[in-house]
């Protein structure tokens, strides 16, 4: 999703664990010194189930922004770190609404038009055929995208 969004994706020489996952040391990720970065929460309560972002801001705060040794990385001193949704996983159909948050992201000046939020409710109006509003509802990414 990183690369189709327009970004470089980091870990993707690396081996995978379970065909997706990645562990990686602190001091890689120092030396890689990315300017953004993305992480996809498997464990919290994420996505469709919830209503509360506490838990994924938690995560953020977790993962990067409170490890002494990422804080000289580039996207940890610019605040530049975004948590998607376990449902927004590469090859399900939510890989299409992942990138395009990625994509507003990392290319806000290219996609002013882009709305990553009205993409998602037509999928879930057109293929979920659930009555789900999904600015009002639901914890997809964090921080979450501004009107």
């Amino acid at each position: 999703m990183t690369v189709i969004a327009g970004g470089k994706d980091i870990v993707e020489n690396l081996d995978k664990e379970c065909g997706h996952r990645i562990t990686v040391d602190a001091e890689w990720i120092l030396e890689q010194n990315p300017d953004i970065y993305f992480i996809q929460d498997y464990s919290r309560d994420t996505g469709y189930g919830t209503d509360d972002p506490s838990e994924m801001a938690a995560a953020r705060e977790e993962v990067f922004m409170n490890i002494p040794v990422l804080a000289e990385v580039n996207a940890v001193k610019s605040r530049d770190g975004y948590m998607l949704c376990r449902n927004f996983r590469n090859g399900g159909d939510g890989n299409i609404l992942g990138t395009a948050y990625m994509a507003k992201w990392l290319h806000s000046d290219l996609f002013e038009d882009l709305d990553p939020r009205a993409i998602h409710q037509e999928y879930v109006d057109r293929f979920c055929g659930i009555d789900y509003d999904v600015r009002e509802h639901g914890v997809f990414v964090y921080p979450p995208l501004e009107d």
